[in-house]
């Protein structure tokens, strides 16, 4: 079995993609924008979509909690430290990119499809399926998180269904197989960067493993991985503490990255 080739393109080069005609076009339209989406996948390995149909309302309201959330005391946010499925706080420190020279520099909180231990499905062939662990300090917090979730998981079958689409096959074909993903969302905070930790220290360092194409959601009316885009979504192979964040869209079992928070002015780095 062969592999291709890697290659270094610009952000400028990876292909926004106007899903709004697939979502609410004719036939034709939907299917030209399902086309779109594998030559994008096929030539490039990634792409943006906007008027991507997750409602602004919802966006926002994550963002709102999610600068809530970081801005609590660490002792109450390592309350819920990360658990066995992946779910819940990590600090600065507990992420490190494969090969990477340094630790992540963010915290991040983590997840997923809401199952109850008992849930048949909650076992060690399911590693990343598991209980949700929700700040007790913040009691509104899951209730403005989770839409995004459940959002980011339909806007992915609908992507899903193009992918079948421009195939050829029933549009239903890959959603069909969709019981309970293992989904993950997370929220992160990318604490500021000084320029003495030099050029090999990331917020998210690059990744060296290959990938399945990934496609990324971008708010309404931005382009992901600009400014702009910080109280919506974007997405780059690697962040160093840029203020416009990252997000990865619904791929790889439909995890998403999503809503940088950024500090007041006055903080500091952690120290490691």
């Amino acid at each position: 079995m062969g592999y291709a080739e890697s290659k270094t393109i610009a952000v400028e080069e990876i292909p926004v993609i106007d899903f709004g005609g697939f979502l609410e076009g004719t036939p034709e339209e939907s299917m030209q924008v399902a086309q779109e989406i594998r030559k994008a996948a096929e030539e490039v390995g990634f792409f943006y979509i906007r008027n991507h149909g997750i409602p602004e309302s919802v966006i926002t309201e994550a963002h709102r909690a999610s600068q809530s959330f970081f801005s609590q005391p660490q002792d109450s946010k390592q309350k819920i430290k990360i658990n066995s499925s992946h779910h819940g706080f990590l600090s600065v420190g507990e992420a490190k990119m494969e090969s990477a020279e340094n630790i992540d520099l963010k915290e991040s909180f983590v997840w997923g499809l809401d199952l109850p231990d008992d849930h048949p499905s909650v076992n060690s062939e399911n590693p990343f399926l598991g209980r949700n662990q929700w700040p007790r300090e913040l009691p509104q917090f899951r209730d403005s998180v989770y839409p995004f979730f459940t959002e980011g998981i339909e806007c992915g079958k609908k992507v899903m269904r193009a992918f079948a689409m421009s195939m050829g096959i029933d549009p239903q074909a890959f959603v069909r197989q969709m019981k309970e993903p293992i989904a993950r969302s997370s929220i992160i905070y990318y604490p500021p960067q000084s320029r003495e930790l030099g050029r090999s220290q990331f917020g998210v360092a690059p990744p060296h493993r290959l990938r399945l194409p990934d496609p990324v959601v971008a708010g309404p009316g931005r382009r992901p991985g600009s400014a702009e885009s910080s109280g919506g979504m974007g997405h780059g192979p690697s962040h160093r503490g840029n203020p416009s964040g990252q997000c990865r869209g619904p791929a790889d079992a439909l995890e998403q990255r999503c809503l940088p928070f950024h500090p007041p002015p006055g903080d500091q780095p952690s120290v490691l």
